[in-house]
């Protein structure tokens, strides 16, 4: 819950990077995949996503910044 509590407290008018194109965090094409860590670079909440997604075992997509190494053979939605 520390990622949705850093979420709330930036305030309503937050945006965060994967909140537009999120496919690019699931994609299976690399240079996609890529972007979506880019993005995450400007990300108020990268840590907070990053162990958020360790905390729950997440097997593939990019979070907090970091590319889980197993991506599924089609695209998978957040």
């Amino acid at each position: 819950m520390a990622l949705a509590r850093a979420i709330r407290a930036l305030g309503p008018d937050v945006f965060l990077p994967c909140w537009s194109d999120a496919d690019d965090w699931f994609s299976v094409n690399a240079a996609d995949r890529f972007e979506a860590v880019r993005r995450c670079g400007r990300c108020p909440v990268r840590g907070e996503c990053l162990g958020a997604a360790v905390a729950r075992g997440e097997k593939y997509g990019v979070w907090g910044g970091v590319q889980f190494p197993a991506v599924p053979s089609t695209g998978a939605g957040r």
